[in-house]
């Protein structure tokens, strides 16, 4: 059985094999165990489609870049409700994003706090999970302690205001979308999605369309002070 396999099972082997939970504690004064939510998880996933190809290539990386367990990383995620966007946005990285956000929001309207370290990728991907957070009844908390750039730092600024948060060395930048392959993308179509892009920046920032196009534009890159002064972000993390 390959690694990613043995990943994505251990936490269905504690709790169906052994026959006690991996965790078990009080979450509203009522038992939770994570081996079953991570079974719910898996079909629930199942039911929506999901590529569980992306599933798992998505879920290793994510756990080697975090330095973590797979067992602690799927607690952060059913049990303390962080989800992590990490490197590319892409077909496989989206789905996944949005599929965990989509499914935790299903489970509780709590707060998730959503983690971006990322240099952007496909802007089509990208606004699958902008439509995905657009959906949820749950309070979206964004926070970024490294880089939020490009389609990242749209999704980043669709984060509940007032909760956005960035450390002071961070850096968020944000500029002019292009296609993945502009001889596959018409030009009416870059056109659209720019102005989709930038209607979703004004509204997030408070900055009138034609600021958000002309620093997009030059490409502007923001430390994490500068995001706070410029609207993206809220608050700085020590």
């Amino acid at each position: 059985m390959q690694l990613k396999q043995i990943m994505r099972l251990s936490l269905l082997t504690c709790a169906l094999f052994i026959q006690t939970p991996y965790v078990s504690g009080q979450t509203n004064n009522s038992q939770y165990s994570l081996g079953t939510e991570f079974e719910k998880f898996l079909d629930w996933n199942k039911k929506t489609g999901i590529s569980g190809q992306y599933f798992d290539e998505v879920t290793d990386e994510t756990i080697r870049r975090l330095n973590i367990t797979v067992d602690e990383y799927w607690h952060r995620v059913l049990v303390e409700r962080k989800v992590y966007l990490l490197g590319e946005i892409n077909d496989a990285t989206a789905p996944y994003i949005s599929s965990l956000l989509l499914y935790l929001d299903r489970k509780s309207d709590k707060i998730i706090t959503l983690h971006i370290d990322s240099n952007g990728g496909n802007a089509y991907s990208g606004l699958g999970i902008y439509d995905a957070i657009q959906f949820l009844n749950s309070p979206i908390y964004t926070e970024c302690d490294s880089l939020a750039a490009s389609m990242a730092a749209v999704i980043f600024s669709c984060g509940q205001h007032g909760h956005r948060s960035v450390t002071k060395n961070a850096r968020i930048m944000i500029h002019a979308p292009y296609a993945p392959n502009p001889k596959e993308k018409a030009i009416h179509d870059i056109q659209l999605l720019e102005k989709e892009i930038y209607k979703i920046l004004s509204e997030n920032t408070g900055k009138d369309i034609q600021t958000i196009t002309q620093d997009c534009e030059k490409t502007l890159w923001l430390t994490g002070e500068d995001a706070i002064r410029y609207g993206i972000a809220d608050v700085l993390h020590e």
